[in-house]
C-alpha cells in the first residue's frame, strides 16, 4: 500500500526556529498517518505557506479523515478514532505530535480535506531569514 502512494509538495520560502529532530519528527508521523490511513493510489498534498507571522504545514490526504466528534481528542495519549479500525498503532503518535508544535509555540487541527479526507494543520512561529 505504501508504494502506491503519490507526494505532492509545496513550499514558500519561510523559516522556524526549533529543534530540527522534533520538527521532522512532526513531519514524518503526520505523512506516516497520511499513507497509513489513506486508499492505494491516493495523493498526499503537503503545502507550506506563510500567514503574517507564521509558518503553516498542511497535509492533507484520501482516507476516511476524523470524525467531528473525535478531532480534538485525537491528540491525547492512547486514543484513537473511529475510522482507524485494522490500522495499527497504540495511539500515541499525534499526542507526541501535539506535545513538539506546543513545546514551539504552535498549535496543530484536524479538519476535512476538500473533496474528501483529512487534514492536518500545523501553524509555527516563523522568523525572518538573515
Amino acid at each position: 500500500k505504501r508504494a502506491q502512494v503519490t507526494f505532492s509538495w509545496t513550499a514558500d520560502d519561510v523559516a522556524v526556529r526549533g529543534d530540527a529532530g522534533g520538527l521532522r519528527q512532526v513531519l514524518l508521523n503526520l505523512l506516516d498517518n497520511a499513507v497509513k490511513y489513506g486508499p492505494p493510489g491516493q495523493t498526499v498534498t503537503v503545502t507550506v505557506t506563510r500567514s503574517t507571522d507564521s509558518a503553516v504545514l498542511t497535509i492533507d490526504d484520501a482516507g476516511p479523515g476524523v470524525d467531528r466528534r473525535d478531532r480534538e481528542r485525537v491528540f491525547a495519549a492512547f486514543v484513537r478514532g473511529n475510522n482507524t479500525h485494522g490500522t495499527g498503532g497504540a495511539g500515541i503518535g499525534l499526542a507526541v505530535v501535539r506535545q513538539i508544535v506546543d513545546a514551539h509555540g504552535g498549535r496543530i487541527a484536524v479538519d476535512d480535506a476538500p473533496g474528501g479526507g483529512g487534514r492536518f494543520t500545523v501553524t509555527l512561529p516563523a522568523v525572518a531569514r538573515s
